[in-house]
Parts: structure tokens; C-alpha cells; sequence
């Protein structure tokens, strides 16, 4: 089983939690991974599959970075805040600069599970923080996720 080291990065009123994946191999690919993780039931429902694929991504020998967005698991926030949605897009994007900056990674690949491939999906079309995406059953539309998180609350 490979480590991952656990800290908050971000800005210093409202850091970010995440879990760096570094790879063992003595000279890792130039690739970082960053895991947009899904929200609300499904963050919960997928948060060890996403664990064991950071582990896995991370053995082929990518740094891998695992993350809560502002107000989601241990980062900070307010979970009543209007603007959480852009919040998170500038999340995605300091957690790419984090990546690069913490390892030897020159290109950023963000890998977006459900509503986390939507925001990812933006904020690249937005930031240019990535050079890729990696979208796994990503609505893409917005209302149609909240349509399905709003049929799957009332079951």
C-alpha cells in the first residue's frame, strides 16, 4: 500500500484538505493527477473506490492529489454559502497549483467523477489549470444532476 500525506494547502482563511499520493518509483512521470471527487451521497458512497484509484494511479507511478472542496469533508467553509459552486471551481484550480508545486509534475490531469467531472470540466475551460481531463459519468448539464440528486434525496 502506497502513503499518502495528509495537509491543508490554499489560501490561509479557507484551506483546503487533501491527501498527496506520491509515487515510489525513483523517477516519476510528469504527470500529476488531481481527483474531483463527486458531491453529497455519492462523495460518501465512492470516497474508498476513489482512494483505491488514487492508489493505483500513484503505483503507475503519477503523483495523485485527493481533495474536499471548500465546505465538503475537512476543508473549511460555510455550507449555507450561494457561491459554493465557484468556490469549488477555484479549488480544483489551486489544487493543480499545489500539485505542481509539490512534486515534479510539469502537466496536470484532472480526473472528474460525476458532478466533480462538471466543475472540472469548467474550471479547465476556465483556468487553463489542466492539460487534461479525465470525465467519469459526468452529467452535462448542471439541472440534470440536480434533478437526480433531488429524485434520489426523496427516495
Amino acid at each position: 500500500m502506497i502513503a499518502a500525506e495528509p495537509g491543508f494547502f490554499g489560501p490561509g482563511d479557507r484551506p483546503l484538505f487533501g491527501w498527496l499520493h506520491r509515487p515510489a518509483h525513483p523517477a516519476p512521470r510528469p504527470i500529476g493527477v488531481v481527483l474531483c471527487s463527486p458531491f453529497g451521497y455519492e462523495a460518501v458512497c465512492t470516497h474508498r473506490g476513489l482512494r483505491k484509484l488514487a492508489q493505483a494511479i500513484c503505483a503507475a507511478g503519477y503523483a495523485t492529489l485527493r481533495f474536499d472542496r471548500a465546505c465538503t469533508g475537512d476543508s473549511s467553509g460555510d455550507p449555507l454559502a450561494t457561491d459554493a459552486a465557484e468556490e469549488w471551481l477555484e479549488n480544483i484550480g489551486c489544487a493543480a497549483a499545489m500539485l505542481r508545486g509539490q512534486t515534479s509534475c510539469r502537466q496536470i490531469v484532472l480526473l472528474g467523477l460525476r458532478l466533480g467531472g462538471l466543475l472540472a470540466a469548467e474550471a479547465a475551460g476556465r483556468s487553463q489549470c489542466a492539460d487534461g481531463l479525465i470525465l467519469i459519468a459526468t452529467d452535462t448539464q448542471g439541472r440534470r444532476f440536480l434533478r437526480e440528486a433531488r429524485a434520489l434525496e426523496l427516495a
